[in-house]
C-alpha cells in the first residue's frame, strides 16, 4: 500500500529571477515585478517585507 504525501497549497511565492548585479523578483498573488541588487542585504530586505506582508494579508 502506498500512501501520498499531504499537498501544501501555497497562497504566497516571491520568485527570483538571477542576473549578474540585479535579481528580477516576481510575487503572487500580487503579481508584483521588480528589480533589487544581488546582494545579501537587499534579499533579507525584500523577505522581511515579504513576511509582514504576509502577516497583515493573513496569508501566512
Amino acid at each position: 500500500m502506498t500512501t501520498n504525501p499531504p499537498q501544501i497549497v501555497f497562497n504566497h511565492i516571491v520568485a527570483f529571477e538571477v542576473s549578474k548585479e540585479k535579481l528580477v523578483v516576481h510575487t503572487l498573488p500580487d503579481d508584483e515585478q521588480w528589480t533589487i541588487d544581488n546582494k545579501p542585504q537587499a534579499v533579507r530586505r525584500l523577505i522581511k517585507a515579504e513576511i509582514k506582508r504576509n502577516r497583515k494579508k493573513q496569508l501566512g
